[in-house]
Parts: C-alpha cells; sequence; structure tokens
C-alpha cells in the first residue's frame, strides 16, 4: 500500500471471483480503514468479510473477532467510535 486507500470496488469487479479471494480483499480494505482512523467503514468492511461465509479462512475469522471490538471505545481508544463526517 503506498498510502492511498484501498478500494475494494476495483478488485472487485468481476463477479465470478472466489468468496476466498471477496473475503481477503474486503479484510485488506478494513484493516487499511481501521490504520486510518474509520472504525465505522472498517466495520462495514469486516461485515462484508463475513457475509462471504466463507469460515474455513483465517480473515473471516479475524473479522468476526475484530467486530464486537470496533464498539468498544476502550479498544483503539485513539480512534473514535462516532466518526465525523
Amino acid at each position: 500500500m503506498r498510502g492511498d486507500e484501498v478500494q475494494p470496488e476495483i478488485y472487485l469487479q468481476p463477479k465470478s471471483q472466489s468468496n476466498r479471494l471477496r473475503a481477503e480483499i474486503y479484510f485488506l480494505a478494513g484493516i487499511d480503514r481501521l490504520a486510518r482512523g474509520k472504525r465505522r467503514q472498517a466495520r462495514d468492511l469486516f461485515e462484508e468479510c463475513v457475509k462471504t461465509d466463507y469460515y474455513e479462512y483465517l480473515v473471516y475469522r479475524w473479522s468476526r473477532a475484530l467486530l464486537p471490538l470496533l464498539d468498544n471505545e476502550k479498544w483503539l481508544p485513539w480512534i473514535p467510535i462516532a466518526e465525523r463526517a
């Protein structure tokens, strides 16, 4: 990553991609948003990762583990819970 935000839409153009690849892309984009302090966007992307139902893959499990943490203001307290527009 060069500093640009990861845009999952760019990588998810073909609908024939596997759920594993889709889960990877959503997870990578979610981690990118979290690193940039965008909890709400990270949550949305982790939820999309979980929706792939690719439960055999670690990014699915990591996404499920991170989702409840995103609502805890004591976890990564420097990232605000409610983002400003």
